[in-house]
């Protein structure tokens, strides 16, 4: 149980990384895709 518990919380900081990452690159390509269709829109 104690062991289980310690690598718990390094899997989520890991977990959660990742998802940050992902958030980061995904708002970042859906800001750049809304930019560009904007312009297009013009």
């Amino acid at each position: 149980m104690i062991s289980g518990d310690q690598k718990s919380p390094n899997k989520w900081i890991m977990n959660i990384d990742m998802a940050m990452a992902l958030g980061r690159r995904f708002t970042s390509t859906v800001s750049m895709e809304g930019k560009i269709g904007a312009e297009l829109k013009k």
